[in-house]
């Protein structure tokens, strides 16, 4: 494997950073972030779209403000 079998996490976080493109590392910051929005304001059922800093592009929030 890649990964000896006594690697820390961050050891083969590094190692596995080496091994893509320069922009992974923002692209994994994106993605671990929009995680977490979804999982703290974006909360399926009740959404808290008076804390989003993407509602206004956001369809939900914006049928939602047109209806009411």
């Amino acid at each position: 494997g890649l990964i000896g079998p006594r690697a820390t996490a961050e050891q083969a976080h590094a190692l596995l950073l080496r091994l893509l493109p320069r922009d992974a590392d923002l692209l994994w910051n994106f993605h671990h972030n929009m995680l977490r929005h979804g999982q703290r304001v974006c909360v399926w059922g009740v959404p808290r779209c008076e804390r989003c800093a993407l509602r206004h592009l956001c369809d939900y929030y914006k049928a939602l403000n047109a209806a009411g």
